[in-house]
């Protein structure tokens, strides 16, 4: 009578363990299957955005610097700094600064696509496109920084709110242009009134070049197989 209590007890425990080894390989399998795609952030690509589709994203910088400088190049050098703080962010991307010097016009210095929409990094869409980025006001606020993180900041911009240079306020100028990202109103970009010493410390608003979601990794097929093939042996073994 012992030694049959003893052999089902163990039967029972190794049933036990295999179905724990088993739970334990499939739970990992879900968070592979969730943390694998080639961009590594929850909301990036955006939500509904399938394998093939293209966007475009727009963040307010963390950290913030002067308007002093006239050359546009100073401040792209500046987003794309920051940008490469940020490691949910798409890799294989450029940034240019969505602002105006007194001779670079915002809307002549970014990337320039006609169907493509916009999205801030909380996965939210800002634009359906470039022609209502600059005549719409935002479908949501802009202001998220590259880590996906709420960011309600005052933004160098030296720019009209459709993207032209705000002439005597642009960057460099003495007073510069600036908005507010926590808003859905136009001026989120600039208007009369928005303007201020440019050795202020404001951010700056960095826009991406565009950006096609990519196919799923190879890994999750991996991750896939390799589940069903232990479903199969687990099933095996019970049997």
């Amino acid at each position: 009578m012992m030694t049959y209590l003893k052999k089902h007890y163990s039967m029972t425990v190794s049933l036990s363990r295999r179905r724990s080894t088993l739970a334990a390989v499939l739970g990992c399998g879900v968070i592979l299957l969730v943390a694998t795609p080639s961009i590594p952030a929850v909301v990036i690509p955006p939500p509904g955005l399938q394998s093939g589709d293209q966007y475009q994203l727009l963040f307010v910088t963390r950290d913030m610097r002067n308007a002093t400088s006239t050359n546009i190049a100073d401040y792209d050098a500046f987003v794309n700094a920051q940008a490469a703080l940020g490691t949910t962010l798409p890799t294989g991307v450029s940034w240019s600064a969505l602002a105006s010097t007194s001779t670079v016009a915002a809307k002549n210095h970014v990337p320039t696509t006609s169907n493509i929409p916009i999205y801030n990094t909380s996965g939210q869409r800002l634009y359906d496109n470039m022609y209502k980025l600059w005549n719409y006001s935002p479908l949501n606020m802009p202001a998220y920084d590259q880590f996906g993180n709420w960011c309600n900041r005052y933004v160098w911009t030296g720019s009209n709110s459709t993207g032209t240079i705000y002439t005597g306020r642009a960057l460099g100028d003495p007073e510069t242009c600036y908005g507010p990202s926590a808003t859905t109103s136009w001026t989120w970009f600039g208007a009369p009134g928005y303007y201020t010493s440019n050795s202020t410390a404001y951010s700056i608003y960095a826009f991406s070049s565009v950006i096609t979601v990519p196919e799923p990794s190879t890994l999750v097929i991996f991750g896939v197989g390799a589940i069903s093939l232990l479903g199969r042996a687990w099933r095996r073994k019970r049997a």
